[in-house]
């Protein structure tokens, strides 16, 4: 039968288009007004505190993801289809869940324990409810270390999966309160300009001879990551360039490199009160160190108990200055802790040079 003039063929059309056409944008509207209304809570106080904290980009992005339960603990990967075990790689006591690895662990609860905040005993507690509990407390300090402690933590967690090695208590929280001081440190104007960085003595390239009738003593440490261990040295020489005594320690244990090269210092600091020895430069390639010493600031780290004692010491001495020089400066010293290991507490004498340390010496003083 043929169409009459009103009649059409049947068509399909798009009934929330008023075209009639279908669009991807169109259709994602429909979907959302189909949407049940789900009443959420208001946590934008939380998240508003949370960004305001006075923390390193790193550690703030560390405790997001565990808010967010995004960080790659072992059941977020298997989740993933990673094909690992779930069990906490550090126990092996649990499944690994952030909550898990930052609170729960025995590994974590070790080091919480030295931290002086107590964990909470419901183990279904999600990590970001466990954190908004301690945003409670209105102390900004105490919740920024315990966000920074949180991040050594999983930088400790990474170093046991990934290395095979086990960091000690003292470990943790020196990486955690160092981070976090010197971060606050460089975002302090003020304690930057305390700091002598314009002191014309320092930066030398090469090492040369003191003034007559002075020393010159340079320090430097070592670290030994496979021994879990450290150690320093120190040599003495006059106006001459002429060398007098080394000396070498070498401990057991493992700190930052910053905490080290103080040590280093403060050990040298005490070679000369006790050898009472007068009108002494004092030579380091550890910038940080030497800044730290000639400024005010207290820091509450280990660093900064280090760096106390070494401005105490420095106040019983007579006529003792420090430099900072470039490690091409420092090559003999650098090449005796390097032989710490093997000389722990030993007192070097001209007779006791061996070959390659007495090229060194002769090719720094000429």
């Amino acid at each position: 039968m043929p169409l009459g003039r009103n009649t059409r063929p049947d068509s399909w059309a798009w009934t929330t288009d008023h075209q009639g056409k279908y669009t991807v944008q169109s259709a994602y509207q429909l979907l959302q007004k189909q949407k049940p209304v789900v009443v959420r809570p208001n946590n934008s106080g939380f998240w508003r505190n949370f960004w305001h904290l006075k923390l390193p980009p790193k550690v703030l992005n560390l405790l997001w993801r565990a808010i967010a339960n995004t960080l790659p603990t072992c059941v977020n990967l298997v989740t993933k289809h990673v094909p690992i075990s779930s069990q906490c790689p550090v126990c092996n006591a649990a499944a690994e869940t952030t909550t898990h690895e930052l609170l729960t662990c025995a590994f974590a609860r070790s080091y919480w324990a030295f931290f002086g905040w107590p964990i909470e005993t419901d183990l279904s507690i999600s990590f970001g409810h466990w954190f908004e509990l301690l945003q409670h407390t209105d102390d900004k300090d105490f919740i920024c270390r315990a966000a920074t402690f949180c991040w050594a933590l999983w930088k400790a967690r990474n170093k046991v999966v990934w290395n095979k090695r086990t960091s000690t208590v003292k470990e943790v929280l020196a990486t955690s309160s160092i981070t976090l001081d010197h971060w606050r440190k460089a975002q302090d104007k003020s304690a930057l300009l305390s700091l002598s960085f314009g002191n014309s003595d320092d930066g030398a390239e090469l090492w040369t001879p003191p003034a007559i009738n002075n020393l010159k003593i340079n320090v430097d440490a070592a670290l030994f990551p496979n021994d879990n261990s450290y150690g320093y040295g120190l040599v003495v020489r006059d106006n001459t360039g002429k060398f007098l005594e080394a000396k070498t320690s070498h401990f057991s244990g493992s700190y930052p490199a910053e905490v080290i090269e103080a040590l280093g210092i403060k050990e040298a600091l005490s070679w000369i009160k006790g050898k009472n020895w007068e009108n002494v430069v004092l030579e380091s390639d550890s910038l940080l160190s030497v800044q730290a010493i000639r400024s005010n600031q207290k820091m509450s780290s280990t660093f900064g108990i280090v760096i106390e004692d070494c401005r105490l010491l420095f106040s019983s001495l007579n006529n003792v200055k420090i430099r900072f020089v470039k490690r091409s400066a420092n090559r003999v010293a650098h090449a005796i802790a390097r032989q710490s290991r093997f000389i722990p507490g030993g007192c070097i004498l001209e007779q006791d040079i061996w070959p390659n340390l007495r090229d060194i010496l002769l090719f720094e003083c000429f």
